[in-house]
C-alpha cells in the first residue's frame, strides 16, 4: 500500500472502529441501570450535568458557546463528551489532507483552510449525527411506552406508578 493510501485509510479505519467501540453495549448498559435505577426508587435519575464533570474543559469557552455545546451534549444522551470531539476530528482531518495533498494535489494554503475548515466541521457534523440518532432510538421505544402506561392505568394502577 502506497504513503498516500496509507493515509486515507488509515484515518477512516480508525474512525469506524471509535465508532464501533463507542456503540458496542454502552447504551444497552445505560437503559438497563436506568431502569434498575427508576424501579428501585420510583423517580428517574437525571444524568449530571457537563458544567459539574467537566468544569476543566469548559471554564475556557465564552458562556454562550459553553451553554450551546451543554445543550447539544444533553440532547445527544450525554452519549458524546468532550474527548469524543478529537477523535472525530483527526482522522477525517487527516484523510482530508492526505486526499487533497497526494491525489488532488491543491496548493498548501488551500489544503490548510480545508483541514481548518474540516477540524471544525466535522465535530458539529457528529454531535448532530448522534442527536438524531439519540432521538431515533427514543422515538422508537416512546409509543410502547405509552402503550406500557395505558394499559397499567386501565389495570388500575395509579398514574404516577404506571
Amino acid at each position: 500500500m502506497t504513503s498516500a493510501g496509507f493515509l486515507f485509510a488509515f484515518p477512516i479505519l480508525f474512525g469506524i472502529l471509535m465508532l464501533w467501540q463507542m456503540r458496542h453495549d454502552r447504551r444497552k448498559q445505560f437503559i438497563e441501570n436506568q431502569l434498575e435505577t427508576f424501579v428501585a426508587t420510583a423517580n428517574p435519575v437525571r444524568p449530571t450535568s457537563l458544567r459539574q464533570s467537566q468544569k476543566h474543559v469548559a471554564m475556557f469557552l465564552p458562556q454562550k458557546l459553553n451553554i450551546a455545546l451543554n445543550a447539544a451534549f444533553e440532547a445527544t444522551g450525554n452519549g458524546v463528551k468532550w474527548a469524543h470531539l478529537p477523535l472525530f476530528a483527526i482522522p477525517i482531518t487527516m484523510s482530508v489532507f492526505g486526499f487533497t495533498t497526494a491525489i488532488l494535489a491543491l496548493k498548501p494554503v488551500l489544503v490548510m483552510l480545508l483541514c481548518i475548515l474540516t477540524a471544525i466541521g466535522s465535530p458539529i457534523v457528529a454531535l448532530w449525527l448522534a442527536k438524531l440518532r439519540y432521538q431515533r432510538k427514543f422515538l422508537d421505544i416512546f409509543p410502547d411506552a405509552l402503550d406500557l402506561i395505558g394499559r397499567a392505568v386501565k389495570a388500575g394502577l395509579p398514574v404516577n406508578e404506571a
